[in-house]
């Protein structure tokens, strides 16, 4: 990817894909808390129609390498590294109509996060060849309703390190409250193992028949979240990495191999499938 091209990402759309959604908006501009700092009050305002950003509690600001490089401790070509290894992201341009209405769509109201234990979600556990007990250690059932509606709906939820939660059902995949990744602490041992969906991750502790957790792990719940959490990441001495195989999982895995000098891709377990769920599924037929 060409600088040119890099900068003419939309900065809201690459927000977006980090699951920084704006908390008000005034015509083109666009107001977030901002990445960069802890607050409380929005400071960080993105003009759409320049797609430019600028931090007001810090007084600086610049197109979206910018943002990338001192969200990322990297410099133009890293940032460009960054974008190059993220084309099925979906870092496209997008109007202000269009963010418009995706905030209206997505205002979920939660009414009640409960223990694992509705029959229809456990029964959707079993469909996905998930051992319930295991399943019942990391998820609990959400119950929410959406703006637009007032029907009750409910749903496996996994909870993320800002408090959002990854949700789905037979019917239903999504995000309530914000995207973010979900870690989960081991015993210490210094190493991390690195999961697309939590899916994947119940999955791979299914087949094993185990629900204790010796590494780290850390479920990304989006590639397009991995810039956000490489300081994280890199911090381990191991990382272990259990990503889809298809084109966006391969691209991750070679970028992330290519960064750190301890990184072992075990996606050769399920060579042959998608990712780890579809080997369970189909390993139990």
């Amino acid at each position: 990817m060409t600088i040119k091209e890099a900068k003419n990402i939309s900065i809201i759309s690459y927000l977006e894909n980090l699951g920084i959604n704006f908390k008000k908006q005034n015509n083109q501009d666009f107001w977030y808390l901002s990445p960069l700092h802890t607050e409380k009050t929005p400071s960080f305002k993105v003009d759409a129609s320049k797609n430019l950003w600028y931090d007001h509690a810090q007084g600086k600001g610049g197109n979206i390498l910018d943002l990338v490089m001192v969200m990322n401790n990297c410099d133009v070509s890293g940032a460009l590294r960054i974008f190059g290894g993220a084309d099925s992201f979906s870092f496209s341009p997008v109007t202000v109509s269009e963010i418009r209405n995706k905030a209206r769509k997505s205002e979920f109201k939660i009414t009640a996060v409960r223990d694992l234990r509705n029959p229809i979600l456990l029964d959707y556990i079993k469909s996905r060849g998930l051992n319930e007990e295991i399943a019942k250690k990391f998820l609990n059932e959400i119950y929410f309703t959406k703006e637009d509606n007032d029907k009750n709906l409910f749903a496996i939820s996994f909870q993320n390190d800002k408090a959002g939660y990854e949700t789905r059902n037979a019917l239903f995949k999504g995000n309530i409250g914000g995207k973010a990744i979900t870690t989960i602490k081991g015993k210490g041992t210094k190493k991390v193992a690195i999961f697309e969906g939590f899916m994947d991750f119940l999955s791979i502790l299914t087949y094993y028949k185990s629900e204790n957790i010796t590494d780290d792990v850390i479920v990304l719940n989006s590639l397009a979240l991995i810039p956000s959490a490489m300081e994280s990441i890199l911090k381990y001495q191991e990382i272990k990495l259990f990503l889809d195989n298809d084109k966006a999982g391969r691209v991750a895995t070679e970028e992330l191999c290519k960064v750190h000098p301890n990184c072992i891709d075990y996606s050769y377990l399920y060579a042959s499938y998608k990712d780890s769920n579809d080997w369970l599924l189909k390993k139990k037929i």
